[in-house]
């Protein structure tokens, strides 16, 4: 699922030929969630409870989406997600970790 924030953290990827790519994914993702769905309240609360306010707008779009599982490598963001007070409804987790657990 792409989304605004996506966009702004891949805007900010030095190296052209990865943003490239990344910005080709994003538009081949088959659904998007925008800004109408967002919900600031949500944002607000993930960044008052000690994520930063990009990796806050990430999880508020993943929930505001409908989101099963939102992955990311970024082993901090991860972890805090797990220390939240207010967890929302979807997990978030490595997808290596991910794939080595729901292996058959």
């Amino acid at each position: 699922m792409a989304s605004p924030a996506l966009e702004i953290e891949i805007s900010r990827t030095p190296d052209e030929d990865r943003r490239s790519w990344a910005e080709n994914v994003v538009r081949a993702a088959s659904e998007r969630v925008d800004e109408s769905a967002l919900s600031v309240d949500r944002w607000r609360m993930l960044i008052a409870q000690g994520l930063g306010r990009l990796d806050a707008l990430h999880l508020a779009f993943a929930e505001a989406g409908a989101c099963d599982i939102l992955f990311s490598t970024d082993d901090q963001f991860v972890r805090r997600c797990g220390q939240l007070a207010q967890p929302g409804p979807l997990a978030v987790v490595n997808p290596a970790e991910w794939v080595l657990r729901n292996q058959p």
